[in-house]
């Protein structure tokens, strides 16, 4: 387990005792010297021999502390120029960085994980000894696709950072050609394994734009003087489910009934955070949400298929009835 405050101060006093050369620690000494430094800290008025005892297995094991003892003496560093402040980090944190490092690859196209991955390396070969198996993994996180639009993700983020103005080359799936325009990157976002870039468009600097990365083509620098945003992305996506913010979308509450089957599900991972639930019995789960209607929630409904009945709004109720029309025309026998 890691180490709490009380046990990292215990390790620093031990660690100050066994650093001075040509003297040896009965373990007596060692409570008495590890004692008044928690009192000092407004810790425990005392400290067990077996607590200093456990603390010495510790540091052998954690730190690699070449800590001997000598019948009748105490304890001592064999290797005088030993210090544990010289290896901060010990095997107890390795877990904790391959995990973090795991989150960060599934950000590899920023290029913030290609250096970490080798300081990791660095240190798992200081801190385990020669031979050992590597840790399992314990936690195994969903495997991003190739995505096309990841080759832009890099120098996108740059130019945040670096408030720089952009241009676009940019081509929509239903259009014919693509466009060029003059763009003023504000925030990267993800959306079910997808990216999207969010900016001011210089042809309309009031409306944030949304551009998805699989549909940019080129990306060139501009010379021109950099708006900032006033974009702040749990505000502006408050009311949404995806990427982008229809510029004239209004918020309506939205009424939704849950099979059995499906409810608990929603339960325990609810739609949106504005999710509230409103009734509940052996036969249904009713839930109201604050939303605008976007294509992606309306895709999110149609996933469910039959566990779900959109109550209200009407129009929303009869535009899922259409499409779920369209979608058993297709599988109209004869």
């Amino acid at each position: 387990m890691p180490a709490n405050k009380n046990a990292l101060l215990r390790y620093k006093v031990l660690d100050d005792c066994f650093k001075r050369r040509g003297r040896y620690w009965p373990v007596e000494v060692l409570m008495e010297k590890v004692g008044e430094a928690l009192r000092e800290d407004g810790g425990p008025a005392s400290v067990s021999k077996r607590t200093i005892q456990e603390d010495i297995k510790n540091l052998r094991l954690n730190y690699q502390a070449p800590i001997e003892t000598e019948s009748g003496r105490g304890y001592y560093y064999t290797d005088p120029g030993f210090s544990i402040s010289n290896t901060p980090l010990t095997l107890d944190d390795l877990p904790v960085l391959h995990q973090s490092l795991a989150v960060l690859r599934q950000l590899q196209a920023l290029g913030v994980s290609d250096e970490l991955d080798e300081v990791v390396q660095r240190i798992e070969q200081r801190l385990t000894q020669p031979g050992a198996a590597p840790a399992p993994d314990v936690v195994h996180f969903e495997q991003v696709p190739a995505y096309t639009g990841l080759t832009w993700l890099r120098p996108l983020y740059q130019a945040i950072r670096q408030r720089e103005v952009l241009w676009l080359t940019y081509q929509p799936f239903q259009a014919s050609s693509a466009r060029r325009e003059l763009v003023h990157p504000h925030l990267l976002k993800e959306f079910n394994h997808r990216w999207f870039l969010l900016g001011l468009n210089a042809q309309n600097v009031h409306v944030t734009s949304t551009y998805a990365l699989d549909r940019i083509v080129a990306i060139e620098p501009a010379n021109a003087p950099y708006r900032p945003g006033e974009l702040d992305p749990k505000a502006y996506f408050q009311h949404v489910i995806g990427a982008s913010v229809p510029p004239n979308g209004e918020v309506v509450e939205i009424h939704l009934r849950f099979s059995p089957a499906r409810s608990p599900y929603v339960l325990t991972k609810p739609l949106h955070p504005t999710q509230l639930l409103v009734a509940e019995t052996s036969q249904s789960t009713e839930f109201t949400l604050q939303l605008i209607p976007t294509r992606e929630f309306i895709t999110l409904l149609l996933s469910f298929g039959a566990d779900v009945e959109v109550l209200a709004p009407a129009s929303l109720r009869e535009y899922l009835r259409q499409q779920l029309d369209k979608a058993c025309a297709n599988y109209s026998v004869g």
